[in-house]
């Protein structure tokens, strides 16, 4: 089998000049690059020659991003490294998937894996480790060959975006012509040993469901599915999350918010608590009743879903130049150290889900984010009443005296995590 791969790594490359291969690349690089971070600790799991990280790199405006990449073939792993030297930011190494990653827990900020879990032993090992060493609400980019994958069609999807390109195709198709023999090479190595593995069950060709559910044990969930590679395929972005049981027993999901839906979801949380329940807010500022500030630009924020309906939020506010929400009301005292702090806000739970402890939940999503990204502190201004008795129950202090905000009465409260979050830097 080392053979195989050692053939297959000569010719990987000339995958390159096909258009289905290439928008695979870029679908991958593209859901990673959705989310704004500051930095990123990339994981190329199953690496191959390096093309992901290269067209990840190439494009990718982040200049504080680094990628670890491994893969167990030798020679695959080779053509990586001179493929990538001129990168300062990335680090080879020869790592079987099989075995467990040399990499402490919450090593990783996003995790891609292209076309390399099917030829794992147990697929659910392998996205446990993943789990593992990824952060908390982290992203894992899935891509894995179906059940009914036709390497034809991979070719095929290739002939047909390069005919709708007109006549700027015409190069790119002489280039696939002149790489015929090698693509019918490549053809080959699929067809008479990557497919036959498959089809015997050594080689793990996943439908939709099948990985979905997979990724559900691993304590992943999933964001979206699509097709791609010439629908040969099955492309899943998903998140890392935390599962717990309320006193009910009714499993709730804590997670970090993604996208434009949870978003909104939140938003309109924030507005029926502020606007129409409490009547803090003024309703007429906020005509699409989503409720949205400067600070939420600078936020993480942590959600607790019952089945799909969010029903707790917690947003975590970095600092930026606007300062912190609770210094509108407060002076922080000089022995905070600002960069290593997040204040807690806006934390809501939907009415009827108000005795199910779910608070509680929310913050040890919280400070588990807060543990792995180096932000020790926390800091809030909770109202004086039954939240900031808990908080103080916790182990939360007081810094200050109790003023009047937006019509209630809030006190500025903090907490200092454990030691062992101060040895990481945000």
């Amino acid at each position: 089998m080392k053979i195989i791969w050692a053939i297959y790594a000569i010719i990987y490359d000339a995958l390159c000049h096909l258009l289905s291969y290439q928008e695979l690349l870029q679908r991958a690089r593209v859901a990673l690059q959705e989310e704004n971070d500051t930095t990123s600790h990339v994981l190329d799991a199953g690496c191959g020659t390096g093309n992901f990280t290269k067209e990840y790199l190439d494009r990718c405006k982040n200049k504080n991003v680094s990628v670890e990449c491994i893969d167990a073939s030798p020679s695959m792993l080779r053509r990586a490294i001179n493929k990538l030297r001129a990168y300062t930011n990335v680090h080879c190494a020869r790592v079987d998937l099989n075995q467990p990653l040399p990499y402490p827990d919450a090593q990783f900020d996003n995790i891609v894996c292209l076309n390399a879990l099917y030829a794992t032993e147990d697929p659910i090992k392998v996205l446990g480790e993943f789990s593992r060493v990824l952060k908390f609400g982290g992203k894992l980019v899935l891509a894995n060959p179906t059940k009914e994958a036709r390497v034809r069609d991979v070719f095929v999807e290739h002939i047909k975006m390069n005919l709708k390109k007109g006549w700027a195709g015409v190069p790119i198709m002489m280039k696939g012509i002149l790489y015929s023999p090698i693509f019918l090479l490549i053809f080959l190595i699929n067809f008479l040993w990557i497919k036959r593995l498959g089809a015997k069950r050594l080689y793990h060709f996943l439908d939709n469901k099948e990985l979905s559910e997979l990724l559900k044990q691993a304590h992943f969930r999933v964001l979206r599915t699509e097709h791609a590679y010439g629908g040969t395929d099955v492309f899943i972005v998903a998140s890392k999350m935390l599962v717990s049981n309320d006193k009910f027993d009714n499993p709730l999901v804590c997670e970090i918010a993604q996208g434009a839906n949870d978003m909104a979801a939140l938003y309109r949380l924030r507005y029926t608590a502020y606007c129409e329940e409490m009547g803090s807010l003024d309703p007429s500022q906020y005509p699409e009743k989503q409720e949205s500030d400067k600070y939420d630009e600078f936020s993480t924020h942590v959600i607790v879903r019952c089945g799909d309906e969010i029903i707790g939020i917690l947003r975590l506010i970095r600092d930026s130049t606007h300062g912190f929400l609770m210094e509108e009301c407060f002076v922080l005292p000089d022995s905070i150290d600002r960069s290593r702090t997040v204040e807690h806000s806006r934390g809501i739970i939907k009415k009827e889900h108000r005795d199910r402890g779910i608070y509680t939940v929310l913050l040890r999503g919280a400070y588990l984010w807060q543990r792995e990204h180096g932000f020790i502190t926390s800091i809030g201004a909770p109202r004086v009443d039954k939240l900031s008795l808990i908080l103080l129950q916790m182990g939360w202090e007081t810094i200050g005296e109790p003023s009047a905000y937006h019509n209630v009465v809030v006190v500025p409260m903090a907490f200092t995590l454990h030691k062992e979050a101060q040895n990481k830097a945000p």
